[in-house]
């Protein structure tokens, strides 16, 4: 990466305060699968590594391990 396109960047970072900003970023290197569907979340409260989904198809995997997944519109980061 250039030396002014990498000082761009770092002053983008230092803006964004730590965790008060944030942003979405796609990952141009890895390939998102379109995964339109009409799922939910299922439950409150879930925290951990599984997150409880309603409506997806039983016994199947639906994406591959290490996939972003987006809950909701994208319209606003949390």
């Amino acid at each position: 990466m250039p030396e002014a396109a990498a000082l761009e960047l770092d002053g983008f970072l230092a803006k964004l305060r730590g965790s008060v900003g944030a942003f979405l970023l796609h990952d141009a290197l890895f390939e998102q699968a379109n995964l339109d569907t009409v799922a939910y979340v299922s439950g409150s409260n879930q925290d951990g590594n599984t997150l409880a989904m309603a409506n997806l198809p039983s016994g199947q995997v639906y994406t591959r391990a290490g996939s972003n997944i987006q809950v909701g519109s994208g319209g606003c980061v949390s």
